[in-house]
């Protein structure tokens, strides 16, 4: 077991599963290891380190998530983690009862946006991708917990 930590947002991500697969995914074998995990919370760079060297009352006070090598691997190539991949139609009708607050993206050498992600006022972001039909949703991440705590506290 590995995990993996970023302490600008106090997120520790606990990855199990098959060895092999948990080492090329992420661990020892994969371009992440040790410090170029993005952090699929905040963006920021996060560590990776052998469970076994954890100090024990660091981890009391991050929230930690069990995942398994896929799960990780998916959270850090920008897809979200598994309670983020969730995007029916209810979920996603339901946010846009919600105030925009901005659009975030780039703008082209022509007369283009390309569009990463909708930012709704409560925090929370909603990230586009392309598909056959239209676009599809892939992503709902909820806003940080401070975020909450300064909207509901």
């Amino acid at each position: 077991m590995i995990l993996i930590v970023c302490t600008p947002c106090n997120l520790a991500l606990r990855v199990m599963g098959n060895p092999i697969e948990l080492d090329q995914l992420v661990g020892r074998e994969s371009p992440f290891w040790p410090s170029s995990f993005p952090c699929p919370r905040c963006e920021k760079k996060a560590h990776g380190l052998l469970e076994v060297e954890a100090d024990p009352n660091a981890l009391r006070v991050m929230e930690l998530l069990d995942l398994t090598p896929q799960e990780a691997f998916i959270a850090f190539s920008g897809m979200g983690l598994p309670n983020e991949r969730s995007c029916g139609r209810a979920q996603i009708e339901e946010l846009f009862k919600t105030p925009v607050r901005r659009v975030v993206g780039q703008a082209t050498q022509t007369d283009r946006f390309i569009l990463e992600h909708i930012e709704f006022w409560d925090g929370t972001k909603l990230y586009l991708g392309a598909a056959p039909g239209g676009a599809v949703v892939y992503r709902i991440a909820a806003p940080p917990s401070y975020a909450k705590e300064a909207l509901h506290g």
